[in-house]
């Protein structure tokens, strides 16, 4: 009877489902998983600028452009100080996981926030499928800005999905702020800002003090990142960021048929659900002339794509 009031509880339901998926982390943690393949790779790349930072950090901070690296030195400094104070590596790995733990927890309150009709059960079931995630688990076991900053990323959703419901200023700024931070760690999330004003500017009168207010806290919290890349000229984030590349071999920049297919197949990946949850009808006779436009696109993309699996993991 105690044991069926157990599995009845939905906290201890929850408690166990977290318990287990944690567990398979420790134990990919022990085994050194490298599920993505490159997590390992790019964290021993990182892990030489880490010991420059502890050594040098005046000259490693303003020779940053120098390294192999388009990641944010955000980190890399935080791991840094850990190193400057002799923490082991193994160690410093441990704090990196436990901090990303709050992904899952900032995506439940999301999802929470977004689909409050929908049960619990069904939602923590959904967050449990970012455990089952190869780049998660690699990027939590060996330490990277991407998915730290990813973890911060989603708190900022969750402020602006609050703020969808209310309008309210504290909202806003929260979620400007964690934004901003998130931006610092992995500059990839800097571009849902322009979402945010454009929104914040539906919401609010444009020439309303709260505008005013966004704008100044925006441009105030940018200071920095323009102050590092545009005035010193330390722009990091154009580097080619592969071992053992030129400097010059721009590989992103050089062939527009790797940037095309590459992203457009993302795109693709997660644009199916919508795909095969909706009725689409189709007028072959209109279409014929397109289908066949974009046949021979891709084939020409095909014939030029050059991307090696060296690049990245």
């Amino acid at each position: 009877m105690r044991i069926f009031r157990f599995i009845n509880n939905d906290f201890y339901i929850y408690l166990l489902l977290f318990l287990i998926l944690y567990l398979s982390l420790i134990v990919g943690f022990f085994f050194d998983e490298d599920s993505t393949g490159g997590a390992f790779v790019d964290y021993q790349n990182q892990k030489g600028v880490t010991l420059d930072f502890a050594i040098n950090f005046k000259d490693t901070l303003f020779n940053y452009d120098s390294y192999t690296t388009r990641h944010s030195p955000i980190l890399i400094i935080f791991l840094s100080f850990l190193e400057k104070i002799k923490i082991s590596d193994s160690f410093i790995r441990v704090i990196h996981l436990h901090m990303v733990l709050f992904l899952p927890l900032g995506f439940f309150l999301c999802l929470k926030e977004k689909f409050k009709f929908i049960n619990n059960y069904y939602l923590s079931l959904l967050t449990g499928l970012i455990f089952l995630s190869p780049t998660f688990r690699s990027l939590s076991i060996w330490p990277d800005s991407r998915v730290l900053g990813l973890t911060v990323f989603v708190f900022s959703i969750y402020y602006y999905l609050k703020f969808s419901e209310d309008n309210r200023l504290q909202n806003c700024l929260m979620n400007i702020f964690l934004c901003a931070l998130s931006s610092y760690i992995s500059p990839n999330f800097s571009v849902f800002s322009i979402f945010f004003i454009y929104k914040y500017c539906q919401a609010y009168n444009f020439f309303s003090y709260k505008i005013l207010l966004i704008i100044i806290l925006n441009i105030t919290l940018s200071i920095p990142a323009i102050y590092f890349i545009l005035i010193l000229d330390i722009n990091f984030l154009f580097k080619p960021a592969v071992i053992g590349l030129e400097d010059t071999n721009k590989i992103f920049f050089t062939n527009y048929s790797n940037q095309i297919l590459l992203i457009s197949s993302i795109v693709f990946f997660y644009y199916l659900p919508f795909l095969v949850t909706k009725i689409i009808k189709i007028n072959f006779d209109k279409i014929l002339f397109y289908f066949v436009l974009s046949l021979a696109l891709s084939l020409s993309l095909f014939l030029l794509f050059d991307y090696k699996y060296e690049y990245t993991g």
